[in-house]
């Protein structure tokens, strides 16, 4: 359970210039999304979509919070924040607490249930 969970206190400057790995779907154990993480900026990558989108990163008391941009439209290149995540810092890396995706001109937050997502860092 969520709850079950020990919090560490976050300081965004230790997780600048890393990379952290997630593997979202077990039954795919080589497909590895990744957050790569520099100063204020980033980049997420998607294994299911083979594509890196750039994220804004900023602390909110012990929360990172992320900002990830996409195309609005597959019509032309505007982009726009598509997700918004949440994370807290784990004896185990960053484990998502919310996670609000775009629909339209909506905000859905996912279920609970959902949030069981930990991303690990990569030892260089």
């Amino acid at each position: 359970m969520q709850n079950d969970i020990k919090y560490l206190p976050l300081d965004i400057s230790k997780i600048q210039n890393s990379k952290w790995t997630s593997t979202p779907m077990q039954e795919f154990p080589k497909c590895i999304d990744s957050l790569i993480f520099k100063e204020k900026v980033g980049f997420s990558y998607s294994c299911e979509h083979e594509e890196y989108l750039k994220i804004d990163l900023f602390q909110k008391g012990d929360t990172l919070y992320v900002e990830k941009w996409d195309f609005a439209n597959h019509l032309d290149s505007t982009q726009e924040i598509s997700v918004k995540e949440w994370f807290r810092l784990t004896d185990n890396g960053l484990t998502w607490v919310k996670v609000l995706r775009k629909r339209g001109d909506n905000w859905d937050e996912l279920e609970k249930k959902y949030l069981n997502r930990f991303f690990y860092k990569r030892i260089k």
